[in-house]
């Protein structure tokens, strides 16, 4: 039998393989307005895909404005997103936060929207046979409950069966329940935070609580709390606010849960820092730097957050990206580290469970490997419409990554 700290260290430990980026991205959706859901299906994948109507905002900003709700709302651990009351309370500071976008209604039509794209997800997994976690232990087997920092300290949630359960052989996924509201040293624990990421969750806490000593002198006076949270959301950190005007890191749909904010973040920001460590002398696009930046992120991303979510927000902060070519490589890519290999790449679904130092050394010994690759120099084209570049990128093995810009 073995205790929850001797694996909380062994995590640790592996989570010190890779540092902590702190670079913004540059690519941010423009997408805005209302409408219905649209799905279409991968046939390379099976997997259903969501086309977004309602608009996406700041990862961060929805974090914070959830965690000014919860902080509210005191002694609440649960809260489902479909509450009329959340939801009104949701749009009305997301709405003054960025005056431009937005409307009456979107979150409850984000939510709608959302909902047909699970079912359309459980549908994809009973016709293919992918399975998600049993938390039920097989009958004359010895097993052990261990406290997960994911289900809430002091069994907040759901008991985790381990140890010789065969209840989880084969298995992909965890499940995220979403309607559970973790406290931030939970949050920092599910994800084996480092000091850097630990600290920006308490900042964030500070900007939710209106408690924040990080108000700097400006030309004209402190900055608003609410301009803090527009800075947060575009990369700022503790001791390094700026006016500068900068796009969000990442964004998500208004139907994800808003507790997966800092989930998506730091998963962006830990395949960034990976991707230039490990491949420090390749352009950031359209490379084998970049389809390990991709790969990676979305085994953090479904590990973290679940499939559906993971794609849906991969697939929202690709609206940006308006070359066909390298908007199919990424979507191929997306669905080598989500789907195809997720399960190697996440490696022993106990020892691996919090190992994202580990994941990620897994996508680059795969990505290392020549024969796991496909070089695809005519993607490169600016000119080619979505038909004509999945033309060429659809006869490529699902399992195979692609790259369009050769090394150098």
């Amino acid at each position: 039998m073995h205790s929850k700290a001797c694996w909380v260290d062994l995590c640790k430990t592996a989570a010190l393989l890779v540092p902590l980026a702190v670079g913004a991205c540059s690519d941010a959706p423009t997408a805005s307005g209302r409408g219905t859901v649209s799905l279409a299906r991968d046939e390379a994948v099976q997997t259903p895909r969501l086309v977004m109507k309602t608009p996406t905002y700041p990862a961060i900003a929805v974090y914070i404005v959830f965690r000014e709700y919860v902080n509210q709302n005191a002694g609440i651990r649960r809260l489902d997103d479909d509450n009329p009351k959340y939801q009104r309370y949701m749009e009305k500071r997301l709405r003054e936060l960025y005056p431009q976008r937005g409307y009456a209604g979107m979150m409850r039509e984000a939510v709608v929207e959302m909902e047909q794209y699970r079912r359309a997800w459980r549908e994809y997994e009973i016709e293919s046979g992918v399975g998600v976690m049993s938390t039920e232990p097989c009958s004359g087997q010895e097993y052990q409950v261990i406290e997960d920092p994911e289900c809430g300290t002091g069994g907040g949630g759901t008991p985790v069966v381990y140890d010789d359960d065969q209840s989880w052989t084969a298995q992909q996924e965890f499940v995220v329940d979403e309607t559970y509201i973790p406290t931030v040293q939970e949050e920092a624990d599910s994800l084996q935070a480092t000091s850097a990421e630990n600290d920006l969750l308490y900042y964030y806490e500070d900007l939710a609580r209106g408690e924040s000593g990080y108000q700097i002198a400006a030309t004209s006076g402190k900055y608003s709390r609410d301009e803090l949270i527009r800075m947060a959301a575009a990369g700022s950190r503790p001791g390094e606010v700026t006016a500068q005007v900068w796009g969000p890191v990442i964004t998500i749909p208004l139907g994800v849960a808003a507790f997966l904010g800092p989930r998506v973040l730091f998963s962006k920001l830990r395949a960034e820092s990976a991707s230039q460590s490990y491949y420090p002398n390749l352009i950031p696009g359209d490379t084998r730097r970049d389809a390990f930046r991709h790969v990676y992120v979305n085994v953090m991303l479904r590990r973290y957050c679940s499939g559906p979510v993971a794609q849906a927000i991969m697939n929202a902060n690709e609206w940006g990206n308006g070359v066909w070519g390298a908007r199919v490589m990424d979507y191929h890519n997306n669905d080598l580290g989500r789907e195809v290999k997720y399960k190697h790449f996440r490696g022993h679904w106990l020892w691996d469970r919090w190992s994202w130092g580990v994941w990620g050394h897994k996508v680059r010994c795969y990505i290392d490997d020549p024969q796991n690759g496909t070089f695809l120099s005519a993607l490169q084209s600016t000119t080619l419409t979505e038909t004509q570049a999945r033309a060429i990128a659809d006869p490529v093995p699902s399992a195979k990554y692609i790259f369009i810009v050769p090394d150098q």
